[in-house]
């Protein structure tokens, strides 16, 4: 028999499979059954509360733009259409506009969501090293989340994401290559800072893919001053956001540091 149950915005199907197993692995199986469908329980309501959140944000945006008084009238009306289109997007299937205006909303959804859904996971993993029945169901669930709700499987060997970091104002070319996924989510890889600006400053990374959250951290600087870099963020579709930590010489002498906003686009 088939049941359905919904998961940030996609179907899973939950397969019964009979099998032949004494009454311990029977009584393994439903203890551990009963856990995964606990945390896929806990998990729903906390992407309730999260989609909530969110849905309170576009109507703020709303607000702001209604408030702006130096937009015309025209111009006025064509933005409140256009922030009303990207909330019922979210609403319908949970995605996002792919314009920039948006990804801070989208990071904090998702990293929010990522939270919640740690314990899912864990709950997954702890399924598959158990008895048939739940095994079978875990493995299910989990080829589904990764396929259709995560973008980890876009982030390979070899490959080049593109685009932009935003440091207060200042915006600047950002390349990351991927060099070499690891069966666990680690990866190591390169980035170009600014690249196209001759003597660009340049390091090499380390960094850890978890559910829908991605973070590295420096390992190997190249070229430039830079002696910590930290990033955190998601893997949403063919981009990646996340939120860039920078330390130089300089800053590291006076005490401070440099954060802005990368938004990358997988380059086909």
């Amino acid at each position: 028999m088939f049941a359905k149950r919904v998961i940030t915005g996609c179907w899973f199907l939950w397969l019964s499979i009979a099998t032949t197993s004494t009454p311990s692995t029977v009584a393994a199986d439903s203890a551990t059954t009963k856990q995964l469908d606990k945390a896929a329980d806990a998990f729903a309501d906390r992407r309730k509360t999260a989609r909530e959140s969110t849905l309170r944000e576009f109507d703020k945006l709303a607000g702001l733009v209604a408030a702006n008084k130096s937009l015309t009238p025209g111009a006025r009306r064509d933005k409140l259409d256009e922030v009303a289109a990207a909330k019922s997007r979210f609403v319908r299937n949970g995605i996002f506009p792919p314009d920039d205006e948006y990804a801070e909303l989208e990071l904090k959804y998702w990293l929010a969501l990522n939270t919640a859904f740690m314990p899912l996971e864990k709950a997954m993993n702890q399924a598959i090293d158990g008895g048939d029945e739940a095994r079978d169901k875990a493995r299910s669930m989990k080829a589904s989340v990764e396929s259709l709700l995560l973008g980890r499987k876009k982030v390979t060997d070899g490959s080049l994401w593109r685009g932009t970091f935003d440091r207060g104002g200042s915006t600047i070319p950002y390349h990351l290559r991927i060099q070499k996924v690891g069966a666990g989510g680690s990866f190591s890889g390169h980035v170009e800072d600014n690249p196209g600006v001759a003597g660009n400053w340049a390091y090499d990374v380390d960094g850890q893919m978890s559910g829908v959250a991605i973070e590295f951290v420096m390992t190997r600087s190249l070229r430039g001053q830079f002696k910590a870099v930290k990033a955190q963020g998601i893997v949403s579709g063919d981009r990646i956001i996340a939120n860039v930590t920078q330390i130089t010489t300089g800053e590291m002498q006076k005490g401070r540091s440099t954060t802005g906003l990368i938004i990358l686009q997988l380059a086909k």
